[in-house]
């Protein structure tokens, strides 16, 4: 059976020059959908910096807060312009440009807006990344226009049963562990809550690349429908763009956790790690692509991934080389999640009792979960 990449390659040299010229459209959109996404999100982690400020009883629900509604608004407008982009360029270029240009943005934004330290080793990390980014989009072939049916029988396919399955084992995973850690006592336990940030990170991008190749399925869908084939009386087309949005809000859910409860530097490297590298193997594994490739992808994606790592890893070693830096972030002025409603007296009046309980909305804890001490015996101040 003829390959999908083969499929691409019979294409005419005027086909080629138009997608050419459509991959330059949506390199634009999505390096500006990056920008306005992670403007967003360093404007929500600002209003949770200012709603600390507060008395603890007068501390507000996160999403009534109009700072924190206008992070929100910046995100859906970045995502907006990332499934446009996906219309025009491949799911892998888009995800490696947009998830670099990402990281260069949340290093600036956090550097000069929060007042996060910038160190070398933020900025070799990015250097790497940004050269990982390269080779990513250097090894990546253009995806083929499926129709509805075509799409059906690629997630119906043996090679993407497995890789979901195993993404569906790591996500089941990583919420055992949240609801292990959540179980525990901060004091005896320390070393695991600071692991919760990066957790909760991972999550995030593994959902956000589900959201990537539902929102490439529905682009083509939609595409299809603009050109006269309406694909919107089929119940699999609202499949796929439910399945978008709901993996979308799960993905903005999971980032925002990771974000209030540690500090924005080394959390978003982390799930935009896993938010490229999902990205670009499930679009491999998706469409088949691993079976016309040459040397020089077999070489050239796997250091393309090795090189966004090391780089993810650089920019997450500022907080421990930082002892001081390292007590701030855990103090609660860059991690503490405002509650749903205020917590009860009894609650108060214990230290490390959990609040809410893991996994829910409802805490407002450093580290996820329980109230400090400290916080408890400081008399508040509200602004």
């Amino acid at each position: 059976m003829e390959s999908l990449a083969q499929v691409v390659a019979t294409a005419t040299p005027e086909e080629e020059a138009a997608a050419a010229q459509l991959k330059w459209i949506g390199l634009a959109i999505v390096i500006v959908s990056a920008i306005l996404s992670n403007l967003g999100v360093n404007v929500q982690k600002l209003s949770h910096v200012s709603e600390e400020r507060r008395a603890i009883f007068e501390r507000r629900t996160y999403y009534t807060r109009p700072l924190w509604i206008l992070g929100m608004v910046l995100v859906i407008l970045g995502s907006v312009g990332d499934f446009e982009a996906l219309g025009f360029a491949p799911q892998a270029l888009v995800a490696a440009v947009g998830g670099g240009c990402t990281v260069l943005a949340n290093v600036f934004f956090a550097h000069l807006w929060l007042g996060q330290r910038l160190t070398w080793n933020d900025t070799a990390g990015t250097f790497f990344i940004m050269v990982g980014v390269v080779f990513s989009t250097l090894g990546n072939q253009p995806d083929a226009q499926l129709t509805l049916n075509e799409l059906e029988a690629q997630f119906c396919g043996l090679e993407f049963l497995v890789y979901f399955s195993f993404m569906c084992v790591l996500l089941f995973s990583i919420f055992g562990e949240i609801r292990s850690i959540g179980r525990s006592t901060r004091k005896t336990h320390e070393h695991l809550y600071r692991r919760l940030p990066y957790l909760y990170a991972t999550a995030s991008g593994i959902f956000g690349s589900f959201s990537v190749l539902l929102a490439k399925c529905a682009s083509m869908l939609l595409l299809m429908t603009f050109q006269g084939e309406n694909q919107f009386v089929y119940p699999t087309t609202y499949l796929f763009v439910g399945g978008m949005v709901i993996t979308l809000v799960l993905q903005t859910d999971l980032l925002n956790r990771a974000i209030m409860s540690g500090d924005t530097l080394s959390v978003f490297p982390v799930f935009q790690c896993f938010w490229i590298g999902s990205s670009v193997v499930g679009g491999i594994v998706f469409y088949r692509k691993f079976y016309d490739f040459h040397l020089f992808e077999w070489i050239c994606l796997p250091s393309a991934l090795g090189l966004i790592l090391i780089g993810i890893y650089l920019l997450t070693q500022h907080a421990r080389e930082d002892a001081e830096y390292a007590s701030i972030m855990t103090s609660g002025r860059f991690g503490s999640l405002m509650p749903l409603s205020p917590p009860s007296s009894s609650t108060i009046g214990s230290a490390d009792r959990p609040i809410f309980g893991m996994g829910s909305f409802r805490s407002n804890s450093v580290g996820y979960g329980t109230l400090p001490k400290a916080e408890t015996d400081r008399p508040s101040i509200a602004v």
